[in-house]
């Protein structure tokens, strides 16, 4: 059962085209470790000794000024398994495929929901090592390049690595407690166009934090001005904390935060935990009625254009007809939405 849903989480979103290409599990977490690899080498000119002395940097501190760049790997790490959980929103909830599979066999719902946890759970341990597996070396390892002891680079690894890791499972457990409250509060005919709409905010929330990041604080080196304006609401600030607690060198302020964040990341696997369990039974019945439903016509929400402004945008009937049926397109699928969250988040950006 187990292995039944960490497939599905893989499987193609079209259940009729069975031609499309679909990445398997293997490419990817090739494609996840790329990022935090690439970052790494980047900021390697950064603390280059043979660089310094070259730019006439005498009194540069590596454990100081890796805080900026320890900060983007938190951001990165959030973001990667973020983005992954978005995108695969409806795998975490079982479908009518997987009622017509598991209901005819002689398995408790209770043992259906622990497999379909457990795997999800695996999962969320594999994304958090893969992320961030190559920067836990590469990284501690320019920082302390300097020092050339290994009593300093395990100090700060152990310290990146705790960051990104929690980070990386408050990301994907966030995700899955608001699948979770929001499958418990709403009623069914509501759930999908909600879960649409908080899905494209979150895309675009998150695209926007690791942008805004990487051209302020990696191009420049620093965090922003103001940093305890951020410090309340952002938690990528609280994993860096967890970061300078562990290696030694954080504030009071800084240690409170580290707190905040093992506090937060409980919270939320608590809170998916309750939710999940509380409505997966629920959600797993009502599949059985959704079943008469399979090939009927959905009516969709529809707000016709005015015919005033239609003749203001459009100067012929057929730019109107291709614009009618390009939204309706759009709209009726959860890719091209997942897209134009993408879109609006890179355009609020720049």
């Amino acid at each position: 059962l187990v292995a039944y849903f960490v497939k599905r989480v893989f499987a193609n979103d079209d259940d009729h085209d069975s031609g499309s290409t679909n990445l398997g599990v293997g490419a990817v977490l090739a494609i996840l470790a790329s990022p935090g690899a690439f970052a790494s080498i980047f900021l390697m000119d950064k603390y280059s000794t043979l660089m310094q002395w070259f730019r006439g940097q005498r009194n540069f501190n590596p454990y100081r000024a890796s805080v900026p760049d320890e900060y983007f790997f938190v951001v990165l790490s959030m973001t990667i398994t973020g983005l992954v959980m978005v995108l695969r929103w409806n795998r975490l909830l079982p479908d009518r495929r997987d009622f017509a599979n598991l209901a005819v066999l002689p398995i408790p719902i209770r043992n259906i929901f622990l497999a379909n946890f457990t795997g999800l759970f695996g999962l969320a341990l594999v994304f958090a090592i893969d992320v961030n597996a190559v920067s836990s070396f590469l990284f501690p390892a320019f920082v302390t390049v300097s020092d050339g002891s290994f009593s300093a680079f395990a100090r700060i690894a152990i310290a990146h690595a705790a960051a990104v890791f929690s980070a990386s499972l408050f990301s994907f457990f966030a995700v899955f407690a608001l699948v979770g409250v929001l499958m418990a509060l709403l009623p069914s005919r509501l759930f999908r166009p909600v879960s649409l709409a908080a899905r494209m905010l979150l895309v675009v929330a998150l695209l926007s934090e690791f942008l805004s990041n990487l051209f302020l604080q990696l191009f420049a080196g620093r965090l922003p001005h103001l940093r305890e304006v951020y410090m309340q609401w952002l938690p990528a600030y609280w994993f860096l904390g967890i970061y300078e607690k562990a290696a030694g060198m954080a504030t009071n302020r800084m240690s409170s935060l580290a707190k905040e964040a093992l506090t937060a990341l409980v919270a939320a696997i608590a809170i998916a935990i309750v939710a999940y369990a509380l409505c997966y039974r629920r959600h797993f019945l009502r599949l059985a009625e959704s079943l008469d439903l399979v090939g009927r016509a959905r009516r969709g929400f529809r707000m016709p254009l005015p015919p005033a402004l239609a003749k203001l945008l459009f100067r012929t009937g057929f730019e109107h007809a291709c614009h009618s049926f390009m939204w309706k397109v759009l709209l009726r699928s959860e890719r091209h939405l997942m897209f134009v969250g993408g879109y609006f988040g890179i355009g609020l950006v720049m």
